[in-house]
């Protein structure tokens, strides 16, 4: 037997991300998944059938520059003892007349809580414009203190953007990491003075709620199981929801008391028109009773008695 039948395949990298296909829901949220879109009208994520496999991939859509781009992302925290190693990240990424869109890794500390290293793929495979599903793959050196991963799909600028089937693996081929992270280099894209003047992410590219986000991960991190944190997650999706909820209710119980205010008001309108008709189809006094003052007097026998009127 030769000595290579007998040799054991590498094992396949094992994916950290929960859901990373978007298949599992809760109502029509993806599980695992935080949302982050800055109001804005006609700004917005969802779920999407429009998948590169299974039934679901995410999207994000802005029509319109906001004044400073909030990076409207879906996000995932990723919770673990990754220190020293080296990540590589992956997503397929479709865009639609679309600035840029990113997959990036960001390596969190709590205290302060602040990005400690980031990668981007717009560093080597910018996506902007219109094209079909396309993967962006690249590597990260976790600083070994690192307390939470945060993986992010990105929509920067205006435009659509599909993702699907996003991946963080430990890199098994890779040597022992470099002391320090990668760092992106600028883009030297034309497009590049609509946007900030770095592809690379840092603490300053990310928007507050992000950073509020990742504090709010990063607390989370220090009481709770991994297990725990999904579970205070879909809590928190679902309390978002019932809070959104409740507002509509709240609207739409202030358009049904409009509306009724206006009803009565229309009512004592018609109130007033009929009684407008009654007294202008009410029959004419007659002129006789009118002209009638008083019955006749009592006058003695044989006398007239229209000379006692």
């Amino acid at each position: 037997m030769c000595a290579t039948c007998g040799a054991m395949a590498p094992a396949a990298p094992q994916n950290l991300l929960a859901n990373p296909g978007f298949e599992e829901l809760v109502v029509d949220r993806p599980t695992g998944w935080d949302l982050y879109v800055e109001p804005m009208a006609g700004a917005f994520g969802r779920l999407d059938a429009d998948a590169r496999s299974g039934q679901y991939a995410v999207m994000l859509h802005t029509p319109l520059p906001y004044a400073r781009d909030p990076a409207n992302n879906w996000s995932q925290n990723v919770i673990g003892a990754y220190g020293g190693k080296r990540m590589r990240a992956s997503a397929y990424i479709k865009v639609r007349d679309a600035q840029e869109a990113a997959l990036w890794v960001q390596c969190w500390r709590k205290r302060p809580i602040s990005v400690i290293a980031s990668a981007s793929s717009s560093t080597s495979q910018p996506l902007y414009g219109t094209r079909d599903w396309e993967q962006v793959s690249f590597t990260l050196d976790v600083p070994r203190n690192t307390d939470f991963i945060t993986i992010r799909c990105v929509l920067r600028g205006t435009g659509t953007a599909w993702f699907d089937d996003i991946a963080l693996e430990i890199d098994q081929d890779a040597a022992e990491p470099q002391k320090k992270s990668n760092v992106a280099q600028p883009s030297t894209r034309p497009e590049e003075h609509s946007r900030s003047d770095k592809t690379a992410v840092s603490d300053t590219d990310v928007a507050p709620s992000a950073l509020k986000e990742a504090d709010r991960a990063a607390r989370y991190a220090t009481t709770q199981s991994d297990a725990d944190l999904a579970s205070v997650a879909r809590m928190d999706d679902e309390l978002t929801r019932l809070r959104e909820a409740n507002i509509a209710l709240a609207e739409a119980l202030d358009q049904m008391r409009a509306a009724h205010d206006a009803m009565l008001q229309q009512l004592s309108e018609l109130q007033q028109q009929l009684e407008q008709i009654r007294g202008e189809t009410r029959a004419p006094a007659d002129p006789r009773l009118q002209q009638r003052r008083h019955a006749p007097p009592l006058v003695p026998l044989g006398e007239d008695w229209r000379k006692y009127r």
